[in-house]
């Protein structure tokens, strides 16, 4: 072999090394802890790159370097998934990327939607429509296109079992040991537990006053805070907006009676009498400006909804759930509402 041949050959197999090296080597940050951009170089790159080759958005040598031909692969797969196209691979970039292969589509949002009301008419949850569509608060406009994210896998899918079969199954013969129901408002959730155990979880609807603890009468906030059920009631015939079943939730509680007093919306002798209520798991007084009326319950006719802002402020299932989950649920039952 010549001399010129063999500083050739030499030649490639030292550039073969660098390129190995190159690509492979780079060890940093997780895919999605920063922004990835042109001129940037980490392991983070690299894993980007191999998801853009692996998805049919060819960006070449997989070296871990953020070239051009990267920030082409970017920018197609921001199209297709109807995101910002702008080469930079962000939090929307990501939460895309780890949304693929799931059911994704595109809504068109009109007059009167809420995420609320989208979340539930979609199958998604208020979370993942935020972070895929990068949204920093609740707000959203006509015309406003969103990216919708089906999960495949919820944390707490609402069982579709019967929930007097979700008891046997677990050997509960009697009164739900440990029981306590938490309704979480972000995700319109009422879920039944014992102890630390999920039996099952249902969509609900909330307050019409939008976000935030309830403040005042009329402001038609759902309240948050731990609670108690005070009182139950079957409704016959079913009310329309009530529904079937009522259970009267005890708002407002000694911390809403504490904050009502400093803030001068009750006064000295109305505060006692939330607190001796309270203390006796009794119902506090409703008639006070920190108002009252405050339940779970269900809906009749166009009010038999759940995921959607509708109500004074209470908690509302459909007719079918308020009646499977009552019998279980006695005066003095713990109840957690967190946003």
């Amino acid at each position: 072999m010549s001399t010129r041949k063999l500083q050739v050959v030499l030649l490639v197999m030292l550039m073969t090394v660098l390129i190995s090296t190159v690509a492979y080597a780079y060890v940093g940050p997780d895919l999605g802890s920063r922004n990835l951009r042109y001129g940037l170089i980490g392991g983070d790159v690299q894993e980007l790159q191999t998801f853009l080759n692996n998805n049919k958005f060819f960006v070449g040598l997989m070296d871990g370097i953020f070239g051009r031909k990267t920030e082409n692969g970017v920018v197609g797969f921001q199209k297709k998934s109807g995101i910002t196209a702008d080469g930079i691979a962000g939090p929307q970039t990501f939460a895309a990327i780890r949304d693929t292969g799931s059911s994704r589509t595109s809504y068109t949002v009109v007059s009167g939607d809420t995420l609320y009301s989208i979340a539930a008419r979609t199958g998604a949850t208020i979370n993942s429509i935020k972070e895929t569509n990068g949204l920093k608060s609740d707000t959203i406009y006509p015309g406003q296109n969103l990216i919708i994210s089906k999960i495949s896998s919820p944390v707490n899918p609402p069982s579709s079992k019967p929930l007097k079969v979700v008891l046997q199954e677990k050997g509960i013969t009697g009164p739900i040991p440990n029981f306590k129901i938490v309704v979480d408002k972000s995700d319109h959730l009422l879920t039944l537990y014992s102890g630390g155990t999920i039996l099952k979880s249902y969509g609900v609807g909330l307050g019409d006053g939008g976000e935030g603890d309830k403040q005042k009468a009329g402001d038609h906030k759902t309240p948050e805070g731990t609670f108690y059920i005070a009182e139950r009631s079957v409704l016959s015939p079913s009310d329309r907006y009530l529904g079937s079943r009522w259970m009267r939730v005890s708002y407002p509680n000694i911390e809403d009676a504490q904050r009502g007093l400093e803030s001068g919306l009750i006064d000295q002798s109305s505060y006692r009498e939330i607190v001796r209520a309270n203390n006796n798991h009794g119902i506090p007084p409703q008639k006070t400006a920190l108002g009252g009326g405050i339940g779970i319950h269900g809906g009749s006719g166009t009010y038999d909804n759940t995921g959607d802002h509708w109500t004074w402020g209470c908690v509302a299932l459909t007719n079918a759930n308020v009646n499977e989950i009552y019998d279980y649920i006695p005066v003095g039952a713990k109840l957690v509402i967190q946003q």
